[in-house]
């Protein structure tokens, strides 16, 4: 399913971010790069998963993490293809952990606070359930 309308780019501080928008539910994904190193992340990769592989590829990026918000699956059913497709980490809180098994078993847990480094960003992570 092709995402619509295709993504937006911004840039700050060394930070490129393309934001997502799509499937039935117009749920939002994000890709998160190092202007610098080209590493990103993408951010509840759904729907559209290879229409972010391609926004990466075009921009010359290199997917190395997937962070999850949660285990629902509209914000989940393209982890699968971008960890086959690029080999990307992916990190779910603890409390989505069982949710993931749906979808893949090859998450790793985290619980509170989490930092992440993407090509030499810090990413923080915070856990705000509701």
């Amino acid at each position: 399913m092709a995402h619509h309308p295709p993504p937006r780019w911004t840039s700050h501080d060394g930070l490129l971010v393309a934001r997502f928008r799509h499937g039935p539910l117009w749920n939002f994904s994000y890709l998160l790069a190092s202007e610098a190193t080209g590493e990103a992340a993408v951010i509840d990769p759904a729907w559209d998963a290879g229409g972010i592989l391609a926004a990466a590829a075009s921009r010359g990026l290199r997917i190395t993490t997937t962070l999850l918000t949660h285990s629902h699956s509209d914000h989940v059913n393209g982890v699968t293809d971008v960890a086959a497709a690029t080999g990307a980490r992916t990190f779910v809180h603890a409390r989505d952990e069982a949710g993931m098994q749906a979808h893949s078993r090859d998450t790793t847990s985290f619980s509170g606070s989490e930092s992440f480094t993407v090509g030499g960003e810090e990413l923080v992570a915070l856990h705000t359930p509701g």
